[in-house]
């Protein structure tokens, strides 16, 4: 199991009890204890498609096959069993419900099974495009899930999308989801996320306030990620704070034409290409117009 602990994370709890899929990260029960509260989740690895991201070295290690995925998936399997000794673990075995004194802030593995060998396997024989392309079709399809629900993610991000020990991306940290069915002029005046992640609206939202993002924000971060792990890099650059200039600056970067991905890598077909550039239209009328049209 994993403790998330925080001051205030009721509202993802809640969210997250509201989601039941594959490709996002289940909460097992939910504990509290002024003024702290802590959620129970499942263990499925330490690995994120940031650590993916590491292993390209900015675009000049590209691979050829998903072989890479499942290596990078290994290391840190491995580097994570180093880190805890087995007189560390809890006796009670992982399928067992978890009880509020069997917390104890320890990490423990769930069992392998045949299909999530199969899976790696799988990523194994795919080329490096096809296996990413696999991912981010399971990560639409929990979106997809999500958004079909009310609940709109807004902080995707590479950290935020785990890459299980079993091969199956899966969504997580919701603590800055909005439930649209709860929506009221206090959760719109909400804003956060990721700057280099966000959509131009979703920028602008940030900046002034007061703009009802919707699903398409969330399809436009899915496709800044697509794009980064087809060519390694960002479609954007980073640009420092928050500042109103720096915000301006990111937002019509955004309005200018989308690098061309085949240039850094020509395993990218022209109609993969043209998924990314549909995912990142400023315009988010001319966008995928639902997570499930990407899938």
């Amino acid at each position: 199991m994993v403790l998330k602990v925080a001051a205030d994370i009721f509202g993802e709890s809640q969210t997250l009890a509201q989601l039941q899929h594959t490709n996002i990260v289940p909460v097992y029960s939910i504990h509290r204890a002024d003024p702290f509260q802590a959620v129970c989740m499942p263990y499925f690895g330490a690995t994120t498609l940031a650590d993916v991201l590491g292993h390209l070295d900015g675009g000049r290690s590209l691979p050829d096959s998903g072989k890479m995925l499942v290596s990078t998936v290994n290391d840190r399997k491995l580097s994570t069993r180093r880190g805890f000794s087995h007189q560390s673990l809890p006796q009670t075995p992982p399928s067992e419900p978890a009880h509020e004194d069997d917390l104890t802030g320890a990490v423990v593995s769930l069992p392998k099974s045949a299909d999530a060998a199969l899976a790696l396997q799988k990523l194994e024989h795919m080329t490096y495009v096809e296996a990413v392309l696999w991912l981010v079709s399971r990560l639409a399809d929990g979106l997809a899930h999500a958004h079909e629900r009310g609940i709109l993610h807004r902080d995707l991000k590479p950290a935020n999308i785990l890459l299980t020990d079993d091969g199956q991306p899966m969504l997580l940290d919701f603590n800055l989801s909005e439930d649209t069915k709860l929506r009221t002029r206090a959760t719109i005046a909400s804003i956060g996320g990721t700057l280099p992640y966000m959509a131009p609206e979703h920028l602008q939202a940030f900046r002034d306030g007061g703009l009802e993002l919707d699903g398409r924000s969330d399809i436009y971060s899915l496709g800044v990620i697509l794009c980064e792990l087809l060519t390694g890099r960002a479609p954007f650059a980073s640009n420092g704070s928050a500042s109103i200039d720096t915000l301006d600056r990111m937002i019509a970067e955004r309005q200018a034409a989308v690098p061309t991905l085949r240039r850094q890598n020509r395993q990218i077909s022209p109609a993969v290409e043209s998924i990314v550039r549909h995912c990142l239209e400023p315009d988010r009328s001319r966008r995928y117009q639902t997570a499930r049209e990407l899938h």
